[in-house]
């Protein structure tokens, strides 16, 4: 799985991105990554935007350390509400294994 975060995402989280202009085969293998200020005082989410399908899920934090486990969990549940064979669902989220981190190239996508 890639991950492109927006530059203030990197910085929060600490992370060295790779330079890649790889896309994942999967359908499910980009991603995006933004943080959102929440309504709330000093309250954050990260939103996760899948490049080729748009899906977006959101999970509560700031950095990627806290919020990649929540997205995880967010998204198979999502795709669970939307009636979608549980096999296809298993295939598509069991390819999200090993993450990679990198910039974003495509502001659209997380705008």
């Amino acid at each position: 799985m890639l991950i492109r975060c927006t530059r203030k995402l990197l910085k929060a989280s600490g992370i060295e991105p790779e330079d890649t202009d790889d896309e994942p085969a999967e359908l499910f293998g980009e991603w995006y990554a933004t943080t959102v200020s929440l309504p709330f005082p000093g309250r954050m989410a990260v939103m996760y935007t899948s490049a080729r399908t748009l899906l977006t899920v959101v999970a509560p934090g700031r950095v990627l350390r806290t919020t990649l486990p929540v997205f995880r969990v967010r998204l198979s549940a999502l795709l669970h509400r939307l009636a979608l064979p549980a096999e296809w669902i298993a295939r598509q989220t069991g390819a999200l294994g090993e993450v990679r981190v990198a910039k974003t190239r495509n502001r659209h996508v997380v705008g």
